[in-house]
This record gives C-alpha cells, sequence and structure tokens, in this order.
C-alpha cells in the first residue's frame, strides 16, 4: 500500500492551505472583518434551501458594526460582498484597511473579495478581532435552526452528515513519559474533531513528554479540550512535578474548569461538556492539588506559542491519520508528531520561557494571567 505524505496527512498539500496562513501585516490592519456564510431548508422541510451571511466589523473603539441576510438564491456571495461594501462605505472605511476572515471551503467568496481589493485569508484565525462576534451570532443561528426545523428534518440531516463522514480506519494512541521529580512543568493542551464521529486529544510537555489520544466520539470541542486538561493534571502527579502551569485555548473547557473549582460539580451535562467528562476533571484536579501547586493559563490559539503549536498539530495529525489505513499513514503521522516535539522543546524553550514568564509577575509585569491557581502545600 502506499505511504501518505506528511504534507498529505497534515493537509499542506491541499489547495487551501496557503490561504489559512496569517500574517503580521494582515493582523496590523485598521479594520478587521468575519464572514460566515450560512444555509438552512425553508420551515416546510422541503429540498429548498435559503442561504445568507453574517458579516461582523471590527475597527476598533466604537467602529464595531453587524449586519446579516438571507435570500433563496444559489450563490448569496456576490450579495455578501456588497453587503460587505455597503457597510464599510457607511463607516467611510476603505477595502485597503481592511483584513477580511471566511471559513476555510468559501474559495469563491474570497475570489470575488480579493477581486474587490479586499486582504483575505481563509480561516476563522481568533487573531481577527472580528472573528468571536461572528462565531458568537452563527452558534446562535444554528441553535434557533435547530429548533424551528421539524424533528423529522433534523434526524435526516444528522444522519446525512454522519453517512457523509469519512469512516474511521484506526485510532492512533501514542505517548511518552519520562521525566521524573520535576520542580517546574508547562503542559499545553488541545483536541481537534470532525465533530461527527472522532476525535483526539493531546498534551505537549515542557519536558519533551506528551499523549495523544484519537477515540470514536461525537463529543463537542470544548468536552474533549477538558479531557486534554484531565490527562494534563494525571501526567503532572505521574512525573512528581512540584509546580505546574497548564495551558488550553478553549475559552469552555476553562470555564467549565473554574466553575467546578468554585462549586464542584453534580456529574451532569452541562454547557455541551459530559457529565463524566466534568467529574473526572474535578476528581484529577483535586488530586494534583494535593501535591503540587496548579495554574491553568488560557493562550491563542495559532499564535505562536510552541507548545500549544505542538499540541494542536499532533492532535490534528492523529485525527486525519484515523481516516487512512494505519499501515499508510502511521509512518507520516510518527515523524509529524518527532517534529513537532522537537521544534516545542528546541533548546530547552519551553522550560525558559516558563521561567522568564514567573519572574516577570514577581516584579508585577506578567503579560498574561492565569485563569486559576490552587496551592495546598505547606
Amino acid at each position: 500500500m502506499e505511504k501518505i505524505s506528511l504534507g498529505t496527512l497534515g493537509g499542506s498539500s491541499s489547495r487551501t492551505y496557503a490561504t489559512r496562513e496569517v500574517t503580521a501585516g494582515q493582523v496590523s490592519r485598521r479594520v478587521h472583518v468575519a464572514i460566515a456564510m450560512w444555509e438552512e431548508p425553508w420551515k416546510s422541510g422541503s429540498d429548498a434551501e435559503r442561504r445568507g451571511w453574517i458579516i461582523a466589523i471590527d475597527g476598533g473603539k466604537n467602529r464595531r458594526s453587524v449586519c446579516e441576510d438571507g435570500v433563496a438564491q444559489r450563490d448569496p456571495d456576490p450579495l455578501a460582498v456588497e453587503a460587505l461594501e455597503t457597510e464599510l462605505g457607511k463607516m467611510n472605511i476603505s477595502a485597503r484597511d481592511v483584513w477580511v476572515v471566511t471559513g476555510k471551503r468559501q474559495i469563491a467568496l474570497r475570489s470575488l473579495l480579493q477581486k474587490a481589493g479586499f486582504d483575505v485569508s481563509g480561516s476563522f484565525s481568533p487573531q481577527n478581532r472580528a472573528v468571536r462576534r461572528a462565531t458568537s451570532l452563527m452558534q446562535r443561528r444554528r441553535k434557533a435552526t435547530s429548533i424551528r426545523v421539524p424533528e423529522g428534518e433534523r434526524r435526516r440531516r444528522r444522519k446525512a452528515a454522519q453517512e457523509a463522514a469519512p469512516e474511521t480506519q484506526w485510532l492512533p494512541s501514542y505517548s511518552r513519559t519520562e521525566a521524573r521529580d520535576v520542580d517546574n512543568v508547562t503542559i499545553s493542551c488541545d483536541a481537534s474533531s470532525d465533530t461527527h464521529s472522532t476525535g483526539s486529544v493531546c498534551f505537549v510537555a515542557s519536558t519533551g513528554d506528551y499523549e495523544v489520544q484519537t477515540q470514536s466520539t461525537s463529543a463537542s470541542i470544548d468536552d474533549l479540550e477538558l479531557v486534554a486538561l484531565t490527562k494534563a493534571l494525571r501526567y503532572a502527579v505521574r512525573v512528581g512535578a512540584r509546580r505546574a502551569t497548564i495551558e488550553s485555548d478553549s475559552a469552555g473547557a476553562l470555564a467549565a474548569a473554574h466553575g467546578m473549582h468554585k462549586r464542584g460539580t453534580d456529574g451532569r451535562r452541562r454547557g455541551g461538556i459530559r457529565g463524566n467528562v466534568r467529574r473526572d476533571y474535578y476528581e484529577a484536579w483535586s488530586a494534583a492539588t494535593k501535591s503540587l501547586d496548579v495554574t491553568l493559563e488560557r493562550v491563542l490559539g495559532h499564535s505562536g506559542d510552541p507548545l500549544n503549536k505542538a499540541a494542536d498539530q499532533i492532535a490534528y495529525l492523529a485525527m486525519r491519520a484515523s481516516v487512512h489505513p494505519q499501515e499508510a499513514s502511521e509512518a507520516a503521522l510518527r515523524k509529524g508528531i518527532a517534529t513537532s516535539l522537537a521544534e516545542a522543546t528546541a533548546g530547552g524553550a519551553p522550560q525558559e520561557r516558563t521561567s522568564r514568564r514567573r519572574r516577570r509577575r514577581r516584579r508585577g509585569q506578567g503579560h498574561r494571567q492565569p485563569c486559576e491557581t490552587r496551592n495546598q502545600r505547606q
């Protein structure tokens, strides 16, 4: 069987990969725009669909705007571009001052935006200030749509989505635990999911240790991110760490964790996170804080943090490998894991980075605030 290359496994050879790269020039633009396209069936449940857009504009203080609309036309992209130009015209903003992000599959829309003079990238990067607003409105629309659509139609759409998902061939799971009696460790967590049948969780430690686990699941991404935090806590205890900083780019998982630190858990499903996952996390947190100092920190995804980047890459590669035969994809996956770990821990950078951050905090100049700290050591 022909082996799959690392580029193919990681998606870097796809035609949309280059459009997802974010540049410093884009981030520095005065105005950020996020465009989310949607489609939904008519309330009757017929085959006809209505398509539309949500456009969030962030031009800085007191210069924010949102517009959304829908049409019955097959191709709403030209109308979405026209709506964006109209809204920017009201705010007296030209295309050269704007950075626009779209969904990675909106190739035709990006082409129209580029022809209109906009700087465009094909991913909802958290570095774009308008992304959070567009994502929030999109989630609200999806929830409202699921309520309006008849129950039989909802079942049909879920079944169609499951049938369209690639079949899982194997479930990659690897780990390495070599560190012992660690004074201070930084652990970054991440997860990846196809939202239908497969998800992977990963953590990468500043010691060079890691764990990635792929499983058959339809759990939400926040659910999987909390599983990764649980694994990181157990790892910190396992290696005898005295202090641990655990990083995550998931606001949902960190919010769930913070809530449990204050109120405990009743083992029920809340916020899209399963009850048993919440219970496992709380037990791991309670056990860890009896023997070490633990700090949870929020980091921005895809923002250059070396450990977070490695955890993100490994989780994504494991999920991608799961839909290819093991004999074809395992070699590329192992190579990708080794490369990601080498880049994250080159020259001991993560440990030194943590040390510098702690020194800045002592001087009152820390650049990131911990979400939660717990110290029960005497």
